[in-house]
């Protein structure tokens, strides 16, 4: 093997050594979406971990990429579904606290921020925060 092969032979290593540790990070990071996904990333990151086995993990790709497919849909419908249901909490609340121009403003901001797309799932995390401590501050002042 002359030395420009064995200097692409190198770089070809290194590259598949930071593309597995990558995946597997990555994989770690969207623990807990779902037991079916964790399962089959488990077994994906012990795949690549070590000596990477490459036949095996490309067998656990094709099922993490059906099983993602499918997650995909039910990801967007659950933050769908989760935007519909603040809004109908904060047209409750603002119905409550009519007479109250300060809680009826801010809900109204909150509903106007509904309308806006939620662009990833933390954003709902925000949205739900907001709303529980707009229905305390209700509370607090009942």
């Amino acid at each position: 093997m002359d030395t420009m092969e064995a200097k692409q032979l190198q770089a070809y290593k290194q590259n598949n050594a930071l593309l597995c540790q990558f995946i597997v990070r990555l994989s770690a990071f969207y623990e807990g979406h779902s037991d079916k996904i964790d399962n089959e990333l488990k077994t994906l990151r012990g795949y690549l971990s070590g000596t990477p086995n490459f036949s095996l993990a490309a067998v656990s790709i094709e099922k993490l990429n059906k099983a993602l497919q499918h997650e995909q849909v039910t990801v967007r419908k659950y933050g769908s579904e989760t935007v519909s249901s603040l809004e109908d909490a904060m047209k409750q609340l603002q119905k409550i606290v009519f007479e109250d121009n300060e809680l009826k403003s801010l809900t109204t901001n909150e509903l106007i921020k509904l309308n806006q797309p939620v662009t990833d799932v933390f954003g709902i995390y925000k949205h739900y925060s907001k709303a529980i401590s707009l229905y305390r501050l209700a509370l607090n002042k009942k």
